[in-house]
């Protein structure tokens, strides 16, 4: 009940599929200059969806010029987890990103999901979960790839940094473009 009434409040325009539809999602980046174009995330099963964060008109109410409150991630991951609403989300760079570029795109995104989750817990009456944050990128510092996009040694590194005194913790995921990772790890 909750999880559908998310779902109803959220822009339908912006919904990129069901787990009940697909075993499947794809994440794309739109950007024409991005080397990282899509990801396939599989391993979905039951209440999920996906959404499309990122948009020109995200945040309407603030200032345009403010390029560090103005952007978010790309997608955010919406399921149910002991019956409590969690989300994760998720940051498509190409390169070696810098950390200031994707670290407020997460951290306001976040700050956007635990105001979402609010709206449905005064409605429905439900507890929010976990929000973790995921960025995947085709490389980063000390992250050694092998010939099939698989890090050598794990693919997935957990980050902690901190910029203005605001401490992030995410997994870096480091891939090739149409690479396929399991949604089973992140939920």
């Amino acid at each position: 009940m909750a999880f559908s009434y998310l779902q109803n409040i959220l822009c339908p325009n912006r919904k990129c599929g069901c787990g009940n539809d697909c075993s499947k999602f794809v994440l794309k980046e739109l950007d024409g200059n991005s080397k990282l174009k899509k990801i396939e995330i599989i391993g979905v099963k039951g209440d999920i969806f996906l959404f499309k964060i990122d948009c020109e008109k995200t945040i309407q109410i603030l200032n345009k010029s403010e390029i560090d409150v103005n952007k978010t991630c790309d997608y955010a991951i919406f399921y149910m987890k002991n019956n409590k609403l969690c989300a994760t989300l998720c940051e498509l760079k190409s390169d070696n990103p810098k950390a200031k570029k994707y670290f407020y795109q997460l951290a306001i995104s976040k700050v956007i999901v635990e105001a979402l989750f609010e709206i449905v817990k005064m409605k429905k009456k439900v507890g929010a979960g976990k929000i973790r944050q995921i960025l995947l990128c085709t490389d980063y510092p000390k992250a050694r790839l092998t010939k099939n996009g698989i890090h050598r040694n794990n693919n997935i590194q957990y980050k902690e940094i901190t910029i203005d005194n605001h401490k992030l913790c995410f997994n870096v995921i480091v891939c090739r473009d149409k690479q396929q990772f399991h949604i089973d790890k992140f939920i």
